[in-house]
Parts: C-alpha cells; sequence; structure tokens
C-alpha cells in the first residue's frame, strides 16, 4: 500500500501509493530472466486493463529500445512492493489497502516460473531486504504494530518474527521504509508526538546475524521517511515532511553512519525518492506527500554526496512520480496517477538539456523495478 491519506486540492482527501523500487540491485548468481549484463532494464508492474483493479502482470523494458514484453502474471490483489533477490527471483508483497490485513508475498524465479506463496505477519508492503542469506520483509500489519518477518533465502522457511511497536504509550507504528547491508537493517516508521502539525518518525537498527534490536531513536519531530538508501557503508535516509513553523531546523536528509550516529543536512524541500549514481543523489521531492500540505509544487535535483553542491529542477504542479531510476544521462520517473491515462507510464528527464518527456505510455503501470 505504501500511501497515507492527505488532503488535496479544493479540500478532496486523496489516497496517494508510493511505489518501492530496488536501485541498481546487484544481481550476482543469475541475472534475472537470463537477460544481457550489458544492458539496464526496468520492470513494470501493470495492474488490469488501463489502470483499472485485476489481474498483475510483470514486463521488461528494455530502457535503451523501449520495447517490452510481458514476463509473467502474478496473483490479483495489491501489490504493495517489488524486489529482485540476489539470485534473479522476483518478489511481489501484497498489500490490503481497504483495511482488510493481507499477509501474501509471492516469489517467482528468474524465468518467471511460479516459486512459492509464502505467508508473512500481515500486509508485507514496506519493502524486503536481502542480508546474509535471509530476506528480511517489512510488514505494516495493522499500521498501529509492525513487524519484520525474516525467512532463509534458500528453504524460504521462516526463522523469525521481529515484533516493532513505537514503545511510546498510545502511540502507533507504521513501517514507511527498510534498507540494509551485511552489518544491519535500518527500518523507519511513522508515529504520533505532540504537535498534531508535524510528522514523527522512529528510526529502528537490526542486527541481521542475531534479528536483535540494537537501536532505537527518539520520536523524530518533523521527519517522514519513505525512501532509506544504502551507500558506501552509510545509510541516506529522505526526510519528505515540509517545513513547517516549528521545525524550519529540521533536516530533509538524514545519514546513519558507520557507528550508528544521525547526521542532518539540507538541500531542496521534501525529496521523497531517490536514486544514488556515480555519488550523486537525485531525489523526486513532493511537500503535498502524506501532509496537509495543498502545495502544487514537484521538483527533482542532483545532491552531489562529496561536495555538498546541488541543483534542482521545477516539475509541472502536482505531477506525481512513484518510481525513479538514473540511466547514463537521464533519469527514468514512473507516473502512474497522471488523471489523463495517455499521460501515464515511463518519462525520461534528460540530465543534459533538462528537458521531460513521455517515454513509453502505459496506463496501467503502478510499480517500477530497475536491474542494472
Amino acid at each position: 500500500m505504501k500511501g497515507f491519506y492527505r488532503k488535496g486540492a479544493g479540500g478532496v482527501i486523496e489516497f496517494l501509493f508510493l511505489s518501492v523500487l530496488l536501485v541498481s540491485m546487484p544481481v550476482d548468481v543469475t541475472h534475472a530472466a537470463g537477460r544481457s549484463l550489458d544492458k539496464a532494464y526496468l520492470y513494470i508492474l501493470s495492474s488490469g486493463k488501463n489502470g483499472a483493479s485485476g489481474v498483475n502482470t510483470l514486463s521488461i523494458v528494455d530502457a535503451d529500445s523501449k520495447k517490452s514484453k510481458e514476463l509473467f502474471r502474478l496473483e490479483k490483489g495489491n501489490v504493495g512492493t517489488l524486489s529482485l533477490d540476489p539470485y534473479g527471483r522476483f518478489w511481489a508483497g501484497y498489500s490490503s489497502p481497504d483495511g482488510r490485513r493481507e499477509n501474501r508475498v509471492q516469489v517467482f524465479k528468474p524465468d518467471g516460473s511460479f516459486s512459492k506463496i509464502i505467508k508473512t505477519a500481515g500486509n508485507p508492503e514496506a519493502g524486503f531486504v536481502f542480508s546474509r542469506g535471509r530476506v528480511f520483509i517489512a510488514c505494516t500489519q495493522n499500521g498501529f504494530s509492525g513487524a519484520i518477518d525474516v525467512f532463509d533465502q534458500t528453504t524460504l522457511k521462516r526463522i523469525k518474527t521481529i515484533k516493532l511497536s513505537s514503545k511510546i504509550k498510545d502511540s502507533p507504528y507504521y513501517l514507511s521504509a527498510i534498507a540494509g547491508d551485511e552489518r544491519r537493517i535500518i527500518v523507519a516508521g511513522m508515529t504520533s508526538g505532540p504537535d498534531k502539525n508535524l510528522n514523527y518518525c522512529i528510526i529502528k537498527v537490526i542486527n541481521p546475524a542475531n534479528l536483535l534490536i540494537i537501536n532505537q531513536t527518539d520520536a523524530l519531530a518533523g521527519v517522514d521517511i519513505w525512501c532509506i538508501i544504502p551507500h558506501r557503508g552509510k545509510f541516506i535516509m529522505l526526510n519528505s515532511a515540509p517545513a513547517g513553523k516549528s521545525d524550519k531546523n529540521v533536516s530533509n536528509m538524514l545519514v546513519m553512519g558507520e557507528h550508528g550516529k544521525i547526521d542532518g543536512t539540507s538541500f531542496v524541500q521534501s525529496p521523497l525518492l531517490g536514486v544514488i549514481k556515480d555519488n550523486t543523489l537525485y531525489a523526486y521531492h513532493n511537500p503535498a506527500f502524506n501532509s496537509i500540505s495543498t502545495n502544487p509544487s514537484r521538483m527533482l535535483s542532483a545532491y552531489n554526496l562529496r561536495t555538498g553542491k546541488y541543483l534542482s529542477w521545477k516539475l509541472p504542479d502536482r505531477w506525481n512520480c512513484s518510481g525513479i531510476a538514473a540511466v547514463e544521462d537521464r533519469l527514468l520517473l514512473l507516473n502512474s496517477e497522471a488523471p489523463d491515462k495517455k499521460a501515464r507510464g515511463i518519462y525520461a528527464f534528460s540530465l543534459k538539456d533538462n528537458k521531460l518527456s513521455l517515454m513509453m505510455n502505459i496506463p496501467a503501470a503502478k510499480r517500477m523495478l530497475f536491474e542494472k
């Protein structure tokens, strides 16, 4: 599901969906679907005809030739997250946007043939991490507490369910993002706080070897994290919360170092999605996401992680993006919410001339996965 209610223009309550994507996932053993290692591929999940709810299909898109081919069909239901593991297998986590608990994760072999359905702790929609021969599945459950379900990556048998809560009386804990490496699993989740006008977030750190929670922050005011990117032993967490009167000093990028210390920096307001290429963080910004703000502004930015210098580019108002990838001299963006179905699909933003253009019209596209 990956979304929360917000108040849109005209006072209409809207529900936003955020695609969880795995960017440049190294496929160490088997390249998915036997594709060439010299090419970059996009995998597009489509639901129903022209965006209607129904059968889910996964197609592969050659980012260079712009040709696509359907790989396989998934079960019906709302796919909240999609990922590739180091063996080239596809993992799809289902969620229930209407409040009913959904617990399915569907696993497919690299050639697209069906492998197995595993049952999780409920609503496995917040992402997957593959570490130490295990898969860590972030489950939002009922939204008031969550869990990380840990399975053996080879046998697909459950090892442990790690229950997560805010540890604050009467406060919820809704998992919003997960990332990890061989040393740490980082989980971010929303909670509540004293100021009803602010977002609050709690970050937890799990040891992937002994499966214990080894660190947890307090409730961080003015912080809303939906994207965590591992980078050279550190974790870059994008804070999409719009700056308010009482939280002007809150950083919009938090970096957790190798020893667990979190440092903050600021560049462009409300980064929601990001990808790192050549030591540059490319981000999509949406100050209205998961917020009462009706700010129509949407932007792209490039932040040099070495020098701290950045550039930003304005997108059309209310141009919602649910997936991002960096390929050569362009950014590929998925717009699955455009009112006009002819405007939905994959867009290319040229880093040379800063122009945005529709690369492929895919009206039913819901999720985007990038493999290089």
